[in-house]
């Protein structure tokens, strides 16, 4: 019985990472491989965080970025009233154009199933009006 309560001491010891081959302890685990680091895609990123458009009909270009996917992005706009949102100029870009003054959303969506939310903002703004 002895013997049976040293093994598990042992074996709990190395998968604590507590102890080393022998000799003394400390040095920690030995022969425990490393976890290689995650190459799996990560959540989507938009830049700018947010569109905001003062005119109309003013146009804004977002950039849709997201580590470790190379395949392709699609958008849509929570409200056409407000703004429209199109494809381009360039690969993963979207132009959001302001339709009328109002709040809307855009959905940026990968084909693995994330989605990351652009808020748009259409305000009409006189600057320097006195």
């Amino acid at each position: 019985m002895k013997t049976s309560i040293a093994f598990i001491a042992c074996v709990a010891c190395f998968l604590s990472a507590g102890c080393g081959g022998g000799g003394g302890g400390g040095g920690g685990a030995v022969g425990v491989p490393t976890p290689a680091p995650s190459h799996s895609p990560g959540r989507i990123i938009v830049t700018p965080s947010q569109v905001q458009l003062l005119k109309l009909p003013d146009s804004s270009v977002f950039t849709a970025f997201e580590p470790n996917y190379s395949g392709s992005f699609t958008a849509q706009v929570s409200d056409q009233s407000v703004a429209t949102v199109t494809s381009g100029p360039g690969s993963d870009q979207f132009t959001v154009t302001a339709v009328s003054v109002g709040l809307a959303v855009v959905f940026v969506d990968d084909t693995l199933g994330n989605q990351a939310i652009e808020p748009v903002s259409v305000t009409t703004s006189s600057v320097g009006a006195n």
